[in-house]
């Protein structure tokens, strides 16, 4: 926490006019910011492996197909793909300020 916020000041004090014109705005709404920061669009395809999987062995197996099972498979798969991109986002901030790809403030 303390030295995340000082790698943000440094960061900050380095980046360019475009860098910080690409970071959010403060109107921005905070579900917008949770779903960029758990990066909805990559875990959606991760949940919608588990889906198939699980249709996967229902139907190779013969066991009965159970829509509370299947829903409690994707939330929680869909809860742990956000955390781990989250985690990943804290951990890897000096690496990404250091690739251009990933530099945006």
């Amino acid at each position: 926490p303390r030295h995340s916020r000082v790698l943000h000041k440094a960061a900050r004090a380095q980046e360019p006019e475009a860098a910080a014109a690409a970071r959010p705005a403060a109107s921005q709404s905070k579900l917008k910011v949770y779903l960029d920061l758990g990066k909805a669009r990559l875990s959606a395809l991760v949940v919608a492996t588990t889906a198939a999987g699980y249709l996967s062995a229902v139907g190779g197996t013969g066991a009965a197909f159970s829509l509370p099972v299947m829903a409690a498979a994707c939330v929680g798969t869909s809860l742990a793909a956000g955390a781990a991109s989250c985690f990943n986002q804290v951990v890897e901030v000096e690496r990404d300020l250091k690739m251009h790809r990933t530099r945006t403030w």
